[in-house]
């Protein structure tokens, strides 16, 4: 919503545009009768305002309001969206349908993903984040850091322990974990060249010890 100072500019540009009596010495002067004739004019643009939010349907407001609006619905290709009581606005039930699909009906991950709209990498975050805390995970939390995280440190030895727990692990599902673990968003692009720049740096090792011996 703008401030109430924008939308009394926005009225005095309409009135000056429609040729109104205005006065200029170096300044804007407005008479007693063309002020109200402002506030008029204001009122007016605040009720189109209101009742224009007011034409939005209470579900998607509710949706606006909780953070979960889908903002991509076109995306939602499954046919049971096709069916009223399922709504592709709604991105907690679209992601519910999406975990059902592949873990009931058996549907790959990939296919899934392709009918509910959801990359392969956020498939593999929703299904962490379910498996943890339920439903509640459908909700949005709280924002985390923005920007690139590099994978080093503390962070690069849970993903090598995971790694090595689980070698068929590939660096999505590794940056699902790491987000359940540590809050943390980061890339599986980033986990894949973290995990062989250090492979690399490990297979040099050896070299370097033979040469510091010599």
């Amino acid at each position: 919503m703008k401030p109430t100072g924008y939308w009394y500019e926005c009225a005095i540009k309409v009135f000056i545009q429609n040729d109104m009596q205005f006065k200029s010495t170096g300044c804007l002067t407005v008479s007693a009768t063309q002020a109200a004739n402002v506030r008029l004019l204001f009122d007016s643009m605040r009720q189109v305002c209101y009742w224009s939010s007011m034409a939005i349907p209470a579900k998607k407001r509710a949706l606006i309001h909780s953070g979960t609006l889908n903002p991509h619905p076109e995306h939602v290709r499954s046919d049971l969206f096709k069916i009223d009581f399922f709504d592709p606005c709604d991105r907690a039930q679209v992601k519910y349908e999406m975990l059902r699909a592949h873990s009931l009906d058996g549907d790959p991950v990939a296919e899934v993903c392709r009918q509910f709209g959801f990359s392969r990498e956020s498939f593999y975050q929703i299904q962490q984040a379910f498996a943890q805390v339920g439903f509640a995970s459908f909700l949005p939390g709280k924002r985390g850091r923005k920007g690139p995280v590099k994978l080093k440190g503390e962070l690069l030895a849970f993903a090598l322990e995971k790694k090595q727990e689980n070698p068929d692990m590939d660096p999505a599902q590794l940056a699902a974990l790491i987000q359940q673990r540590y809050d943390i968003e980061i890339h599986r692009t980033t986990v894949m060249r973290a995990m062989k720049k250090k492979r690399r740096a490990t297979a040099e090792e050896p070299a370097r010890g033979v040469l510091r011996e010599r």
